[in-house]
């Protein structure tokens, strides 16, 4: 989800990393691909407290449903829509 199109996610997920990790250890993450990999981690559990949802529920409900969803009905396992499919 881009930065640009969902700001109030956007900074939501920025305090609660920053409060949570701190800036410093973004400098450590080992390569840019694992520090990129990071950042979308910590941008879903974000989105998952934004929204009031458990993020590890949310996450084992990820793991048992996404191969069963379509490509059309991802939206579904959005942390948004979580709530709404309990």
């Amino acid at each position: 989800m881009p930065a640009e199109n969902h700001p109030r996610e956007e900074r939501a997920a920025r305090r609660w990393v920053m409060h949570s990790v701190g800036e410093e250890e973004f400098l450590f993450a080992g390569s840019h691909n694992a520090a990129q990999r990071a950042a979308m981690f910590y941008t879903l559990i974000g989105n998952c407290k934004l929204h009031g949802v458990n993020p590890v529920q949310w996450i084992e409900h990820i793991i048992r449903n996404i191969m069963a969803t379509k490509c059309n009905d991802v939206p579904a396992l959005y942390p948004q829509n979580y709530k709404s499919s309990m």
